[in-house]
């Protein structure tokens, strides 16, 4: 349950104590609705204590009561530190300048009413006045209705405070729309930079990926490629060696060869040189043992 409508049931003082008492101990009462229910000063300090306690309670009616001075001012007092409730109705009771004082404590410090209904009280001019002197000095005012009539308020008084609570309301929409634009512009702007974020992540990874599949098919490659060159090189050179070895051997081959040549010519020329010198000799020593026989 959030609303408790109590409007009209003669609870009176002890009534609203055992109430107040009831959404002290806990509840989740966001409305409460105790209006004419012949409450006065005396019913209200349980009542306040809660309001002090900022409990979850937004929307109060007292309307048709017999709330004065005392009430007003220990209600303004839970109010100074109340930040939930938004919507108090006074409406209807006998409020007098003699309480202005505290009202202007209302006004002028609260930070979370919107709504305030003082209509049908007690308050002259100069409460009116006093009352749009605090509007303008909270900075932090919430505050954009506020009902004065059936008091004692002039009406160019009552028309300066409803034109300020009007100006008041559309800066407060201005404002509200200007904050909601940049939370807009900021959560963009963060969606951007995570997006760029991932996307630089991304590519850097890849850039070094294939900075290393590169470096690492390069030197595997170069190795292999300068590798296959020192052996082709190394081959190279030492089939160059063979082959000059082998032309010097060659050489030396056609040395020995030609020598052989030489020495066979010398060989054949000094045997058949000697074998006819030898028949020559033969032949002379056998023409000479001829010559030598004496004829018969």
């Amino acid at each position: 349950m959030n609303t408790l409508q109590l409007g009209v049931n003669n609870l009176t003082d002890e009534g609203a104590i055992i109430v107040a008492s009831a959404i002290r101990d806990g509840s989740h009462i966001s409305t409460l609705d105790m209006a004419a229910n012949n409450i006065t000063d005396d019913g209200l300090p349980i009542l306040c204590e809660v309001l002090k306690s900022n409990c979850r309670l937004k929307k109060l009616s007292l309307r048709a009561n017999r709330v004065q001075t005392e009430g007003i001012r220990i209600l303004s007092d839970a109010l100074l530190k109340n930040t939930h409730l938004v919507e108090l109705d006074l409406a209807g009771n006998i409020l007098r300048d003699e309480g202005i004082t505290y009202l202007k404590d209302m006004v002028g410090c609260n930070v979370s009413i919107r709504d305030l209904d003082l209509g049908d009280n007690c308050l002259g001019d100069d409460s009116g006045k006093a009352l749009l002197k605090m509007l303008d000095f909270n900075d932090d005012l919430q505050l954009t209705r506020m009902n004065i009539s059936q008091n004692h308020i002039t009406e160019p008084t009552e028309e300066k405070i409803l034109l300020f609570l009007r100006t008041h309301a559309a800066e407060l929409a201005r404002l509200k729309k200007q904050k909601k634009a940049e939370r807009s512009r900021s959560n963009s702007q963060h969606g951007s930079k995570e997006r760029a974020g991932r996307s630089h992540s991304g590519s850097h990874h890849g850039s070094r990926h294939g900075s290393h599949s590169r470096h690492g098919s390069h030197s595997r490659h170069g190795s292999h490629s300068r590798s296959g060159t020192k052996d082709h090189s190394s081959h190279h050179r030492h089939g160059s060696k063979e082959h000059r070895h082998g032309s010097k051997e060659n050489r030396h081959g056609s040395k020995e060869h030609h020598h052989g040549s030489k020495e066979h010519h010398h060989g054949h020329h000094g045997h058949h040189g000697h074998h006819g010198h030898s028949g020559s000799r033969h032949g002379s020593k056998e023409q000479g043992s001829t010559a030598m026989i004496p004829e018969e």
